[in-house]
């Protein structure tokens, strides 16, 4: 299990969502339970919930460039810009044909995340319970960003075992401080 407060809500969440490799090949995942505390789980602020200029704010303390000059590290940072990959993931190990083209590409099953058998990584996975709890009045990370996170996962990922916790009046570290 694993658990994070902010940043560490953010990194918690991240290792949920990335496989653990060994020897190129998809294993069971090192996390089997992930609980997040007012996380941040899009750096590239698809939702534009930022009250101010996430970039501004992380391109001198975090990234080494901005969106513009380098997208990629933003997404490879973002959880939920890896509930994605997990699909993509899942669809590209299991559904190719010989010739490289996936095989089904307009079977929803092969949408599916985990509800077949053909992978173990991929039943692991989904089967990962997630905890994301949130304050109404974070003034650091928008209560937005972990309503979008669970209503994302929620919809890709199928069979899933999400649940959220959200305190009305509660602010950003709210278990630490009083609010």
């Amino acid at each position: 299990a694993i658990l994070g407060q902010s940043a560490g809500g953010h990194l918690a969440s991240l290792a949920a969502l990335l496989p653990y490799k060994e020897n190129n090949d998809n294993s069971s995942p090192l996390v089997q339970c992930c609980v997040s505390l007012y996380g941040m789980y899009d750096f590239r602020d698809s939702y534009s919930h930022w009250p101010y200029s996430m970039e501004k704010f992380l391109t001198p303390l975090i990234m080494s460039k901005t969106y513009k000059e380098d997208p990629s590290i933003y997404k490879m940072v973002s959880p939920s810009y890896h509930i994605d990959n997990l699909i993509i993931n899942n669809n590209d190990n299991n559904n190719n044909d010989n010739n490289g083209g996936n095989k089904n590409k307009n079977n929803d099953k092969n949408n599916k995340h985990a509800s077949s058998s053909s992978s173990s990584s991929s039943s692991s996975l989904s089967s990962i319970p997630f905890l994301v709890v949130h304050g109404t009045l974070d003034e650091l990370i928008p209560v937005e960003e972990a309503r979008e996170f669970v209503s994302k996962y929620r919809n890709i990922v199928k069979d899933n075992n999400i649940h959220y916790a959200e305190f009305k009046g509660a602010h950003h570290g709210f278990d630490g401080l009083y609010t």
